[in-house]
């Protein structure tokens, strides 16, 4: 996914779990932004550029998160015993719609 045009959101499994990266378009500059013991993927921009929304299982379940691309503190979007994921966001506007999907867990 790209914010702006000069950097890439992408996920990539360096150290065990999967974790979100920014790179610029050439490849050059990546860095990693998430730190969690979890698997955190499908990373997406907010239309504005400002944020990144992306799922994460840290909390047990897969739920949405977002960040500031600035300074990187994460925001728990979703809540409870289901598992949620984001597949798309589409820039219509100023409005950021987020197609959300969940699927109880079964135990």
């Amino acid at each position: 996914m790209v914010a702006d045009g000069k950097q890439l959101a992408m996920v990539l499994t360096r150290d065990g779990s999967s974790q979100i990266y920014m790179v610029r378009p050439d490849g050059s500059g990546i860095r990693r932004i998430t730190f969690s013991g979890a698997i955190d993927t499908e990373p997406n921009f907010s239309p504005d550029g400002q944020y990144l929304l992306f799922t994460s299982d840290r909390g047990g379940s897969a739920q949405i998160y977002r960040m500031p691309v600035k300074d990187g503190s994460e925001q728990r979007m979703t809540f409870g015993g289901v598992t949620t994921t984001h597949r798309f966001t589409a820039r219509t506007g100023k409005d950021l719609h987020t197609h959300i999907s969940a699927m109880a867990n079964f135990t």
